[in-house]
């Protein structure tokens, strides 16, 4: 058995609210954290530490109890960077998405489907592949670019 002053530990990255979805960066923290085997006191503090910029804010409405405990920092997190929070925002961005020059076709259908899951959440794949389609449609020039989409996508 390997003792503890020899186990590798893994520090997580940093998260700032923007650059990364919160529930990536959960999905990351929780691996992180499994590898380290962290008390619940050690997950509040490195899950503290990770935080930079607009995340690192919501500490300011936590007491100082509440900044150690875990399963209270992902919840105000949660509460703050969700997409189920910021839905509406989602919603006209997907609205007004239009394929830009520089974007290839399959960059722009990726950035599509991920609006589309973080507004979306508790669809079943199906049905977000025909609301994206339904996007992309709408976010191409006229042409052949709509055309390909349609061959992409057939019975949508």
């Amino acid at each position: 058995m390997m003792d503890v002053a020899r186990r590798k530990h893994i520090n997580p990255d940093k998260y700032d609210g923007t650059s990364t979805e919160l529930r990536e960066y959960l999905n990351h923290f929780l691996i992180v954290m499994e590898v380290n085997k962290w008390g619940e006191e050690e997950q509040g503090l490195y899950l503290v530490g990770s935080l930079t910029g607009a995340a690192r804010g919501v500490l300011n409405y936590l007491s100082p109890t509440e900044r150690k405990n875990f399963p209270c920092l992902k919840s105000k997190l949660q509460q703050r960077f969700e997409p189920a929070c910021r839905k509406e925002a989602f919603c006209v961005e997907l609205r007004g998405c239009q394929r830009r020059k520089s974007e290839t076709p399959a960059e722009f259908g990726h950035a599509i489907k991920k609006l589309v899951s973080k507004i979306y959440l508790h669809l079943d794949e199906r049905a977000k592949e025909t609301i994206a389609m339904a996007a992309i449609w709408n976010g191409h020039p006229e042409g052949d670019m709509r055309a390909m989409a349609l061959m992409r996508f057939p019975g949508n």
